[in-house]
């Protein structure tokens, strides 16, 4: 007879969640194996582990995406950061001059199309 005291099963939800948003974010883990390994082994909690997995991969993708987000701002605010002695804004080089001007309008037109809804 299995154990399922309330500790336990508490115990392996939350390794659940958290393998979930491990593997959300790093693809070398597989969550799949996880829900497996608990059907067969804890046939009685196998159903908890799967919500516990599911709510963990969501955690983990709405965390990718919101560092994403507001990554993009970030980047841009490095790029236009003063620099050195020289006190002025802007990247340096051609090269640097032109992927700045690049990133402006994709966040610019970025911008515009997500204001639409």
């Amino acid at each position: 007879m299995e154990d399922l005291s309330a500790t336990g099963v508490a115990l392996e939800v939350l390794a659940a969640i958290a393998v979930g948003a491990v593997s959300a974010v790093l693809p070398v883990v597989n969550a799949e194996a996880v829900v497996l390994a608990a059907a067969v082994g804890r046939p009685r909690t196998a159903v908890a582990v799967v919500l516990g997995v599911a709510l963990g991969q969501t955690l983990g993708k709405v965390a990718l995406m919101l560092a994403a987000r507001h990554g993009a701002h970030r980047l841009v605010g490095l790029l236009h950061r003063p620099r050195g002695r020289r006190g002025g804004r802007g990247p340096r080089g051609r090269c640097a001059a032109g992927a700045s001007a690049a990133w402006r309008r994709w966040t610019r037109a970025a911008g515009r199309a997500r204001s639409c809804c």
